[in-house]
This record gives C-alpha cells, structure tokens and sequence, in this order.
C-alpha cells in the first residue's frame, strides 16, 4: 500500500495557516489596524506637522510612515539629530501607552522579537527613519 504524503502536508499548512502558526500575534494586527484607525490619523493630522500615516507590517518590523506638510522639508536633517528625532518618537509612543491595544500591540511586538521603523516623509520624497526597540517605550 503506498501513501502520498502530499494530502498530509496540505492539511498541516491549513491547520497551521488557520490556528497558531502564524508569524504574529492578534495583538500586534491590533496595533496596526490602530494606527491605521480615523481616530489616529486625525490626531496626527491635526498636530499640523502632517497630511498622512500609514502603518503596516514589513517583515520583522511595525513601519509607520508618517508625510510631512508641504511646508516642512527633511532636506535639513542629518544624522545627528537623529537620537532627538528617536527619543521624540519613543516619547510620543509612551503618551499612547493608556490606549490597550497600543500597550499589547508593543508587548507582543517585543515578545516576538519585531521593530518599529518610524518613517518620516517629505514632499520631494526625501526620508528619514529611525528603528526602535518595543522595549525602548516599554520602560518608564
């Protein structure tokens, strides 16, 4: 009697696909759909500094992308002045920290071993990131 081992590793991959085997967790999904939500882009839209934010997950990484207003260019930005651009971010993030889906989001980003990538976008395109550690806003 000969068995194809074929049917059994389709199943595996769809149980696998449907149940514990993914590469994050519900959390971190979570995280995102938040800062993707109207509320937060609303709130980043009316600090005035910006006209749009995307976040979505790429590989190992949270990157949220943030465009400048017109009037504000990155052209000036070198790399050191990119610790104040990071601590910034990490201080923003902490002021969120309330909300529980950005606290599970970040917790589970840092179990899992993944990074934010904070992206800042100008209108000629230019850009500047910095990469943090969950842990960095994590600690208080």
């Amino acid at each position: 009697m000969k068995t194809s081992i074929l049917p059994l590793i389709a199943a595996a991959a769809l149980l696998c696909g449907a149940t514990a085997c993914k590469s994050r967790s519900g959390e971190v999904d979570a995280l995102v759909e938040q800062l993707n939500s109207p509320s937060f882009r609303a709130a980043e839209m009316k600090t005035g500094l910006f006209t749009n934010s995307e976040a979505a997950l790429v590989a190992d990484s949270l990157k949220l992308t943030l465009t400048l207003v017109p009037s504000l260019n990155l052209s000036a930005v070198g790399p050191d002045q990119l610790p104040a651009l990071q601590q910034t971010a990490v201080e923003e993030f902490r002021t969120r920290l309330a909300d529980p889906a950005v606290r599970a989001g970040l917790e589970a980003m840092q179990k899992e071993g993944k990074w934010l990538v904070m992206e800042w976008r100008d209108s000629a395109n230019r850009k500047v990131s910095v990469v943090i550690a969950p842990s960095e806003i994590l600690k208080q």
